[in-house]
């Protein structure tokens, strides 16, 4: 299995010119450059999203170990961690691929609702379905995108780009409420499940208080056996189930780590560690860099 940290390690592994900006990517499907599109791949999973818009015209493309139907609708999303796998596929010369960094919404105003969005965390078999006249609010929303990207000079703004997100997300979101009002209520994979249980043990000072919740508490939490919750984890997300809750808390802790008048060790205890040099160990461990280097570069 490949894991890609960045979207310009993903894009030249797929045979597509490097991004602009780092953190985001828009490509329209109309352009040449798909053609040279790698048309299968290996298991893969990333550290970014992925919002595709009517795209796929044929092959076998799977998440984790399901196969993905592709025909029954328009509108996929993927988050980080999913696994990810396509053979023999070919793109529609129509729509959009918009990715972006999970890193682009650290310390924004959707920082702290993106796990709450059903339609990236429900159970990725089939896209959502959606009808003509959404098909074209989306088709101008991804333009509009991709015009800003493309009129962009190494820099685009922020506020923008969050803008925009928050509003395709929004506008995904109520879709998915609506294909699956009055329906059973969809159940969100785990991976989704526990970090929003973590986020909300952060919030209410639980992990200060009492620290990290070991595999035995969140097992008890989800009213699941840890065999079958480590193994829908692996399936999912490729990660043991500790590997998972490691990175989940060290995601936390950055929107934490923005916050100057915290201290690294205020950080620390906040996110249920002891000590303040495991913390930074297991930061670097996952992040590739300190919690120090962290703040210095946002």
């Amino acid at each position: 299995m490949i894991h890609f940290k960045e979207i310009s390690e993903y894009l030249e592994y797929i045979n597509l010119p490097q991004n602009k900006l780092s953190d985001i990517y828009i490509l329209d499907m109309k352009s040449d450059i798909v053609k040279e599109v790698k048309k299968s791949s290996d298991k893969i999973t990333f550290d970014f999203y992925i919002i595709g818009l009517n795209y796929i015209e044929k092959g076998d493309i799977r998440y984790g170990r399901s196969e993905y139907n592709y025909s029954s609708g328009d509108l996929n999303m993927i988050a980080p961690g999913q696994i990810f796998e396509w053979n023999n596929v070919e793109l529609k010369p129509e729509g959009y691929i918009f990715l972006f960094h999970k890193r682009l919404l650290e310390g924004s105003c959707i920082a702290d609702s993106i796990n709450n969005y059903n339609a990236l965390s429900y159970p990725v078999n089939h896209p959502l379905q959606i009808s003509k006249v959404e098909k074209d609010v989306l088709l101008s929303l991804m333009s509009n995108i991709y015009k800003e990207y493309e009129n962009s000079d190494e820099i685009m703004s922020f506020d923008i780009c969050v803008s925009y997100i928050k509003l395709l997300l929004n506008y995904s979101q109520r879709i998915y409420d609506k294909q699956y009002k009055g329906a059973v209520t969809v159940r969100k994979k785990l991976s989704a499940t526990i970090k929003n249980y973590l986020a909300d043990c952060v919030e209410a000072g639980i992990l200060e208080r009492e620290g990290i919740p070991n595999i035995d508490v969140i097992a008890d939490r989800l009213k699941l056996m840890k065999t079958n919750l480590k193994r829908g984890i692996k399936e999912e997300t490729g990660l043991s189930l500790q590997k998972f809750i490691n990175h989940t808390v060290i995601d936390e802790s950055k929107n934490l780590l923005l916050k100057p008048e915290l201290t690294v060790s205020e950080v620390a205890f906040r996110m249920g560690f002891q000590y303040t040099q495991y913390y930074s160990k297991l930061f670097k461990q996952v992040e590739g860099i300190t919690p120090k280097q962290f703040r210095n570069i946002r």
